[in-house]
């Protein structure tokens, strides 16, 4: 008889969704976790999203583990979902709602608000109502995709195209996030504050 290097065990098992269920699944849940130093309880989640989160029916929450939470929502189009298991999802990318403040107002373009968007995570949308300039305020406002397992960027320093200036006249550029919550200002990650950070001492 022939030996395997392989563990003993069964390599693929075919299984049937239950009767009725895969729709369910599909469009009306969705798995969400949520970053807290401690265990949220069924209330504070409510809290959370709804006022994150604009619906038009009702949803129900079920808790699972380390802050993973079950959304069962009404109305199906109140949610968009991708057939991924559980085990697969990382929850390692947010949106946000970025400002960008301190540009110059010659800088205050669509085109610009794209670039910065594309170098500090992924762009989903530059808010403007226009391709030119943007003078409606005095700020950028994006909306990106961030990689929130690392500190959250703080701004960047302007270059200016004239190679003559001096790099210290090179003007700080700050981001402010929008319904940041849980932000530890000395490691710069999402999930704890302060008293809670592990990564600063």
């Amino acid at each position: 008889m022939g030996t395997s290097n392989s563990a003993p065990g069964l390599e693929f098992i075919t299984l049937e969704d239950g009767v009725g269920c895969s729709d369910v699944v599909s469009r009306r849940c969705l798995i969400g976790k949520i970053f807290a130093p401690k265990q949220l309880n069924i209330p504070a989640v409510s809290s959370i999203v709804k006022g994150a989160w604009k619906m038009r029916a009702s949803f129900s929450i079920t808790p699972w583990n380390d802050n993973l939470f079950l959304f069962t929502f009404e109305d199906a189009d109140d949610r968009l979902w991708k057939g991924t298991p559980v085990t697969a999802l990382e929850f390692l990318w947010s949106p946000f709602w970025v400002q960008v403040h301190g540009l110059p107002p010659e800088k205050l373009t669509k085109a610009n608000g794209e670039l910065i968007g594309n170098r500090i995570g992924r762009l989903i949308r530059v808010e403007a109502h226009c391709e030119g300039l943007l003078l409606y305020r005095n700020f950028h406002r994006i909306r990106v995709e961030l990689y929130i397992s690392k500190p959250l960027p703080r701004g960047f320093f302007l270059q200016h195209n004239d190679s003559l200036q001096a790099a210290s006249s090179n003007p700080w550029i700050s981001f402010k996030f929008e319904k940041l919550f849980d932000f530890c200002f000395d490691c710069g990650r999402i999930g704890h504050d302060r008293k809670a950070c592990k990564f600063v001492t």
